[in-house]
């Protein structure tokens, strides 16, 4: 129960370890069941989208090398193929849902429309943003 004795009960707060990084929550909105370019979409790429919302930073970035890209979204399947994996992406910047950008010779992936979607806490990006 909340303080007043009324309602839900309070979550207890976990103590963070030594180390342990706070991630940050995302949403996915009820309008994604009725989207005509999520629908576009292939049942792995659209795997692949949600796990690079979860994964990328406050900002939309992340990581554009291959190797990257697949050990972070799928950590425990290291059967899925990296070419897999990439195929996808390229899928998800053809339906204009994520841009693929370098910033001396660095690939990154760019989000797109995030700030409508997400809040971003941060002040900086963890990767620079695109040219």
């Amino acid at each position: 129960m909340n303080a007043g004795g009324k309602g839900k009960p309070r979550e207890k707060s976990r103590k963070m370890k030594k180390g342990e990084m706070k991630m940050p929550d995302r949403l996915i909105r009820e309008s994604w069941c009725a989207s005509e370019t999520i629908d576009r979409l292939t049942p792995f790429e659209e795997t692949v989208f949600a796990r690079m919302i979860v994964n990328c930073d406050d900002f939309g970035r992340m990581d554009g090398r291959a190797s990257v890209v697949c050990s972070r979204l799928f950590v425990t399947r290291r059967s899925i193929r990296e070419k897999t994996v990439m195929a996808a992406v390229k899928r998800l910047e053809e339906e204009g849902l994520i841009h693929c950008y370098a910033v001396e010779g660095r690939p990154y992936i760019q989000m797109q429309g995030w700030g409508k979607h997400q809040r971003i806490r941060n002040q900086r990006s963890k990767f620079p943003a695109p040219p």
